[in-house]
């Protein structure tokens, strides 16, 4: 892995193609609680008051955790407690920028159709 990479510090990174979008999944070995796949990252050991986690929706995923592979532009669409496996843990689901990239030029454009 290159040195200065983004994701260097994830050891459990994982990125693939699904219906020609990447995906990827994952979790932080430097910090246990934190993993994510596709479009939802889970907090475990952790919950939050259901009066919090209905402020959540429409807000950056970073107001509730900084996490270096999360930005303010993945926007929170759900949050809610998880109780399964008898600990708590919080369920985020975001919405994601879409973008097309060209291997070839490494240019990126943004992209705002059809998201089925």
């Amino acid at each position: 892995m290159q040195k200065n990479h983004p994701f260097s510090g994830l050891g459990h990174l994982t990125i693939f193609a699904e219906d020609g979008h990447l995906q990827c999944h994952g979790s932080d070995p430097s910090n246990c609680y934190v993993t994510w796949n596709r479009d939802t990252v889970t907090l475990r050991g952790r919950t939050l008051h259901e009066a919090a986690l209905a402020l959540l929706p429409g807000r950056p995923v970073t107001d509730l955790i900084e996490h270096h592979i999360l930005s303010r532009n993945m926007i929170v669409t759900e949050a809610v407690n998880n109780f399964q496996y008898g600990g708590g843990s919080i369920y985020v689901t975001i919405e994601q920028p879409r973008r097309l990239f060209c291997g070839r030029s490494g240019r990126v454009w943004s992209w705002s159709g059809n998201q089925a």
